[in-house]
């Protein structure tokens, strides 16, 4: 969908003043927050929009592009301090290194790491995420809902064929941009499928997802984890959009389930006897049994085949839950589904450094060495393109390579995970993306659905996000910026 990123929330700091450069630098003082920016000579800072748990986000222009395009530079100071928030980053680095599709972020660059500045990652700046418009004032229609939804099942589809869980989808970490377009963020939370069992009670037993979109499995103990997890996730956030209220808020554990028993009724015998842990089950058995609620009474008059696909993904039994390619196969989105324009991810994500014991400087070592192949990736593209003809080079269409081959699968085209599509713009403006003069084979273009959503539903979309980031703004609230986890 090549659209642009959009930002996770974060509470929006007092703006710093204007850049200025000196000495080669462009340099932000802000003095609220008192965080100096050191970012070289490409990027001119504008001012400080944000701050999170790991640092602080400031909006700048692209000195080198005709438009003076704008970007989101977040600065992690003291990247390495903390185990736990390293290795965080680094999962989060490797992954999205890894990944290239149109409905998750992308790392726009890297800025090599300085001293005492910290280190700075170059993202998308872009309007709000799905939160922030569900709990708006503004419409939201059903077409916004069913766009919305496509696009983030289509993005977990390629997540999923790379044995990648993401494991903390929400609202929040979905980011939106006025034309409509989704991506996934934050995948600081995300863990291998199929990893080894002895790690299997750390994986349920850890901290995963947010309380409200966690899936029943999690919550009963059941040691098996399966994609279902991120399904579930999906349906809460369906259901959220398609009534404008969190569907499962639980203020406890306990809240929490007693909430999804409410709508869902009594565990199956399957789930009872599955749950891991006797105190929960005993819990269960205690209560009396109680039907499910059917979807039509919590939603009143909602399109009819949107709760048919909710209800198959919100099941407390994991094997019962749809897919993601069946999700994607469903009448309700049928107006979107192309086989042959979903994307899957070759090779799969390795997470064997997982499984290895870091030391905070093995951790810092690893990062430093994901910056250095990031940028000398994105320098053997530059050279590529300079000794390139430029007739003739093209990503193709639908799957097809430069010389129109295809190494599309029957289950959508399936096709080599980009390491980085950032090039060096030309006088003009920005060039266009690295896939379209890297040639890989098999790499799909952009989905052509700028026209499938109406103009009259974009527009309102449009004004909706405008109307909260001048609102948001004025409070001094939230604003929207890039979606990694380890950015704040």
């Amino acid at each position: 969908m090549g659209s642009p990123l959009c930002g996770s929330q974060m509470a929006e700091a007092e703006p710093g003043g204007r850049c200025g450069a000196g000495g080669g630098l462009a340099l932000l003082n802000a003095r609220a927050l008192d965080v100096t920016f050191e970012v070289g000579d490409d990027y001119d800072v504008i001012e400080t929009i944000g701050t999170g748990a790991y640092g602080v986000v400031s909006s700048a222009r692209r000195r080198d592009t005709g438009e003076g395009q704008q970007v989101a530079i977040k600065k992690i100071p003291n990247a390495f301090d903390v185990v736990t928030n390293a290795k965080r980053t680094l999962r989060e680095l490797k992954i999205l290194k890894h990944f290239k599709h149109d409905n998750i972020i992308g790392i726009k660059d890297i800025l090599k790491p300085t001293v005492p500045y910290g280190d700075y990652v170059v993202l998308d700046l872009m309007e709000s995420d799905l939160h922030q418009i569900i709990h708006s004032s503004q419409p939201l229609t059903l077409e916004h809902v069913r766009y919305f939804l496509y696009q983030l099942l289509r993005g977990l589809k390629y997540i999923h064929s790379a044995n990648v869980l993401h494991r903390d989808l929400k609202p929040s970490n979905l980011l939106v941009n006025e034309n409509c377009e989704l991506k996934i963020g934050d995948f600081g939370m995300a863990r291998g499928l199929g990893a080894d069992p002895r790690h299997a009670k750390a994986f349920l037993t850890e901290y995963v997802a947010t309380r409200w979109y966690r899936a029943p499995e999690l919550l009963l103990s059941l040691h098996r984890y399966t994609r279902a997890i991120d399904m579930w996730s999906v349906g809460c956030i369906f259901a959220e959009m398609l009534g404008r209220r969190q569907l499962f808020p639980g203020r406890n554990y306990i809240h929490q389930l007693q909430l999804i028993m409410a709508v869902l009724g009594t565990p199956p015998p399957a789930v009872m006897g599955a749950i891991g842990a006797e105190r929960v089950r005993a819990y269960i058995q205690s209560l009396p049994p109680r039907p499910a609620v059917p979807w039509e009474a919590l939603f009143g008059d909602a399109d009819a085949e949107a709760l048919a696909l909710l209800a198959r993904m919100l099941r407390f039994d994991p094997r019962d839950r749809v897919g993601v390619g069946e999700a994607l196969r469903h009448p309700f989105l049928a107006k979107y589904h192309d086989p042959e324009d979903e994307p899957e991810c070759v090779p799969a994500f390795d997470f064997a450094f997982e499984r290895r014991a870091l030391t905070k400087e093995d951790i810092k070592a690893a990062i430093v060495a994901e910056i250095e192949d990031f940028h000398a990736r994105r320098d053997g593209i530059r050279r590529h393109i300079s000794l390139a003809p430029t007739n003739g080079v093209s990503g193709g269409v639908n799957g097809a390579g430069p010389m129109g081959d295809s190494n599309g699968a029957p289950n959508g085209p399936a096709w080599p995970c980009a390491d980085v599509d950032m090039v060096s713009p030309g006088p003009d403006g920005p060039m266009e993306s690295a896939l379209q003069v890297k040639a890989e084979p098999g790499a799909p273009a952009a989905p052509k659905r700028d026209g499938a959503i109406s103009d009259d539903t974009k527009a309102a979309l449009k004004a909706a996000l405008l109307k909260s980031a001048m609102r948001n703004k004025s409070k001094g609230e939230r604003v929207g910026w890039g979606g990694l986890s380890w950015l704040g």
